[in-house]
């Protein structure tokens, strides 16, 4: 927010003198003043020398407010990451605890079976039953049948040639084709 003023105000004094004044304001900075002078240049450099004071006052309040800010959000990322940091180290930890429990148990399996001879009998698994329906009685192949001489074929007559002269092998002309002939 930038300080504001007044529209310049003309009053008189007792002896009839000008006298000027123009109110300025700051609402963030909760200020106020009112200049009063006799010079209308001089009231007027006096308002602008004091609104750039309160407003350099003001850019000064917002960086350092800024500046509290990130330090406070940079405290608290650091605060974030340590916390991130110790979680995950503390998941390693569990983790890894997990994983040396795991290979113990498997440590554990291999010399529990080479102290037990456990290989599979498969002729005990197989099913050794009577089928409930009798085996099919083998079916033997017939003698295959003597392959026959097929019959000559009877002549045929070979159809006579085609006629240049004849109506169907005569080509058929339009009437653009009848122009380009007298041509």
């Amino acid at each position: 927010m930038v300080s504001q003023r007044s529209e310049r105000q003309v009053t008189f004094t007792a002896y009839g003198d000008r006298r000027y004044e123009i109110k300025v304001w700051h609402t963030e900075l909760n200020k106020i003043q009112i200049i009063r002078g006799d010079d209308e240049s001089i009231v007027d450099q006096k308002v602008e020398a004091k609104m750039r004071q309160w407003d350099e006052m003001w850019a000064k309040r917002q960086a350092r407010e800024r500046k509290a800010r990130d330090k406070e959000r940079e405290a608290k990322d650091k605060e974030r990451k340590a916390k991130d940091k110790e979680e995950k180290l503390s998941l390693a930890k569990d983790r890894t605890s997990e994983a040396l429990l795991e290979l113990e148990a498997l440590d554990k399996i291999l010399k529990h079976t080479l102290a037990i001879d456990d290989t599979i009998d498969w002729e005990s698994l197989k099913n050794k039953d009577s089928f409930p329906e009798p085996n099919p009685s083998p079916i033997l192949p017939q003698e295959p049948k003597k392959p026959t001489i097929p019959e000559k074929p009877k002549e045929s007559k070979n159809p006579a040639p085609p006629d240049p002269e004849d109506i169907k092998y005569q080509p058929k002309y339009g009437l653009l084709d009848l122009s380009k002939k007298k041509a």
